[in-house]
């Protein structure tokens, strides 16, 4: 369903990070069409299924799907807040908690709201009624580099913002930990994938003849708008996120190339010698897509996988934050710095 909150959504991230031609990052006027904007997320909305939640969660798809609460039971939740490198929602050793997280559960039918934060080992608990409840999380607290943090895992088959609503059914005693993300891309790499070499980044500058990458060296090439990793041909090539496959297909370019649509970004797959998957595939984090390669008029001199990132409607966009640019943000799971699944 749409609603005003995508279309306002859409806006922020249209006026924050607006690429005006290959790359180039720059504010917009602040009022874009909404009639585009509606028309954008009405083609999307008709694409993408509902997400399913995991089994294993309280995370609810939306507040109709809610079970009837029974507030004469009164249970315990617990759990801790950290930040979730690798987008698995479990947290690993090396992991940071997360104290002075500030949160609350809303039970919006009889507007009870429980207000928690996170202790210095990063954990909390309350008592409360049995009902269904409105996670909020009142704002991006800054992680790695001081930098926020924007998403929260809900489950293997989706990605959320922290400003979006999310319904929690809480009807027995349970554990809920808050794995936060400041984006939400992992490397299309299995960690057993030995290292990337010749890594060539986004084209930030944008203008003909002049080259700058995030870092403000020159490891990319002229209005080169993805990331590209040399790897041997037939290296597993993963999902970087979960998402549903809007195209698995050839073209005289970019040779096998998959597209996969995670809410209002899509992220490309190129030049590969193989595909696994289909058009309308549903695919979670890490799971196997297809082959690295050299298909394509475009693969250059040597095998490589093309990767890069879209704003629905909008040019490609840097996974990167770009560190001259203060009004860009970085789309991995730690800032600028990408993690394996």
């Amino acid at each position: 369903m749409i609603t005003w909150f995508h279309v306002e959504k859409f806006r922020e991230l249209y006026h924050i990070i607006s690429p005006a031609k290959h790359g180039k990052l720059q504010s917009r006027p602040k009022y874009v069409s909404v009639a585009a904007i509606i028309f954008a997320l009405a083609v999307l909305s008709a694409c993408l299924p509902a997400p399913a939640p995991s089994q294993s969660s309280p995370v609810l798809t939306s507040e109709q799907s809610a079970p009837p609460a029974n507030r004469h039971l009164i249970v315990n939740i617990k759990g801790i807040a950290f930040h979730d490198y690798n987008g698995n929602g479990t947290k690993e050793y090396n992991e940071p908690v997360l104290s002075g997280i500030s949160f609350e559960f809303w039970d919006k039918e009889v507007n009870q709201r429980f207000k928690l934060q996170t202790d210095s080992y990063g954990a909390y608990s309350c008592s409360l009624p049995a009902s269904n409840y409105q996670l909020i999380i009142g704002e991006k607290f800054p992680g790695y580099n001081n930098q926020p943090l924007r998403y929260l895992y809900t489950s293997n088959n989706e990605i959320r913002g922290i400003d979006e609503r999310i319904y929690l059914t809480i009807n027995k005693d349970m554990t809920y930990d808050l794995a936060l993300m400041q984006g939400f891309l992992t490397l299309p790499f299995s960690i057993v994938t030995s290292a990337y070499v010749n890594t060539v980044f986004f084209d930030v500058d944008g203008r003909e003849n002049f080259v700058r990458d995030w870092q403000g060296n020159q490891e990319t090439y002229d209005q080169h708008s993805g990331i590209d990793y040399g790897v041997p041909i037939g290296t597993p090539v993963i999902a970087a996120a979960p998402g549903l496959v809007l195209s698995s297909e050839y073209n005289r370019q970019s040779g096998h190339v998959i597209a996969i649509s995670h809410g209002l970004f899509i992220t490309r797959y190129g030049h590969l010698s193989k595909r696994n998957v289909r058009t309308g595939d549903k695919v979670t984090r890490g799971q196997q897509i297809g082959l690295s390669g050299a298909s394509g008029e475009w693969v250059g001199k040597f095998p490589h996988l093309h990767f890069d990132l879209n704003l629905m409607i909008l040019p490609k966009i840097d996974v990167y934050r770009d560190i001259n640019n203060s009004d860009t943000l970085s789309f991995w799971t730690v800032d600028n710095k990408p993690q394996y699944p």
